[in-house]
């Protein structure tokens, strides 16, 4: 184009505006369709979670808890975590290449009870709190959400 061809700048910028209002995410995928392989979506990681992602091999799998009363977010379905929630962490840990296993309480008072036992469960991942301080008094890391991160 031209230097001080407004209108067909004008043109341009309305079509974008268009197609950002439309499909949101298009710039992703047009890189991702002529930039990205399979050799280019491993992700970079440092030496220490190189190491931490390293301890957590198939002989010793994160032990993941998710409340089995929230469908669709996370419930238990023939013993089996199901829902948006394990769904999604599942996609990051595979994709991270961590190791895991779900924790598959049947009712909540089971899940309770896997909170409260820190030797079973490493990652709550869609805890419920009682009251808005229970994870400090039981001396519990938190994120934000991972969801959202």
């Amino acid at each position: 184009m031209k230097k001080g061809n407004t209108e067909l700048l004008n043109e341009i910028n309305y079509a974008i505006d268009q197609m950002n209002a439309v499909e949101g995410d298009w710039k992703t995928t047009l890189y991702n369709k002529n930039y990205e392989s399979t050799e280019t979506k491993n992700l970079e990681y440092t030496e220490k979670e190189k190491s931490i992602i390293a301890q957590y091999s198939r002989d010793n799998p994160l032990h993941i808890l998710c409340d089995p009363t929230r469908y669709p977010y996370s419930y238990n379905e023939n013993g089996e975590m199901k829902g948006i929630i394990p769904d999604y962490f599942r996609k990051i840990a595979d994709y991270a290449g961590i190791s895991y296993e779900f924790l598959t309480p049947a009712t909540r008072d089971e899940y309770i009870a896997y909170q409260g036992n820190k030797e079973a469960t490493d990652i709550s991942i869609d805890a419920r709190m009682e009251t808005d301080n229970y994870a400090e008094t039981k001396e519990w890391g938190l994120t934000a959400p991972y969801i959202t991160m």
